[in-house]
C-alpha cells in the first residue's frame, strides 16, 4: 500500500511512539540494513530490538 507523504510524516510520527523500536521512511533505512533498494519493502520499515515482538491489537465488539 503506498501513501501521500503527509500521511507517511504522521504515521511515521505515531509509530515512532513503539517502545524498543527504529522506524524508518525507506529512503532513510540506513545501509547496514540492505533494503534501502528493494522494489518488495513498504514505505515506511519498523526494526525492533532483540527479544521483542510487535503485536497488532485486535479486539471484539460485544452487543448486549
Amino acid at each position: 500500500m503506498k501513501f501521500l507523504a503527509n500521511d507517511i510524516n504522521d504515521i511515521l510520527t505515531n509509530l515512532t511512539q513503539i517502545p524498543h523500536s527504529q522506524t524508518y521512511k525507506k529512503e532513510d533505512l540506513p545501509d547496514r540494513y540492505h533494503y534501502k533498494n528493494n522494489p518488495r519493502i513498504g514505505d515506511l520499515i519498523i526494526i525492533l530490538e532483540p527479544g521483542y515482538e510487535l503485536h497488532r491489537r485486535s479486539f471484539r465488539m460485544i452487543i448486549i
